[in-house]
């Protein structure tokens, strides 16, 4: 028996089968490197794009509101909030309201 095993762990030893060279692993590791990247970049437009929707929305919302009380006198009392426009964004330009950058003065 123990004959039987020292030959089974020789022919283990020779056999090369399975056996990943170092060519092989850099091949692997750059192509799961390259799919991450593309991956990642691709949810990251989806998120951008998702932000961008979300504030599209909001920036829809109207939240104009009129308050009317009635007091047991019979006087009554009004007040509210009027929205205003909203800025509007234009395609290729920066978002409407926000100053991405101060122009330099001339010196």
């Amino acid at each position: 028996m123990a004959i039987r095993l020292k030959q089974l762990a020789f022919r283990l030893s020779r056999d090369e089968i399975g056996i990943l060279s170092s060519v092989d692993f850099v091949l692997f590791v750059a192509i799961v490197s390259i799919g991450s990247v593309v991956g990642l970049a691709t949810v990251r437009d989806q998120v951008v794009q998702q932000f961008g929707d979300i504030a599209v929305a909001m920036e829809n919302l109207e939240q104009t509101y009129t308050v009317n009380i009635t007091y047991s006198n019979g006087s009554t009392e009004q007040f509210g909030f009027t929205d205003g426009a909203s800025p509007v964004d234009n395609a290729d330009q920066a978002p409407g309201g926000i100053e991405i950058a101060v122009p330099a003065d001339n010196e």
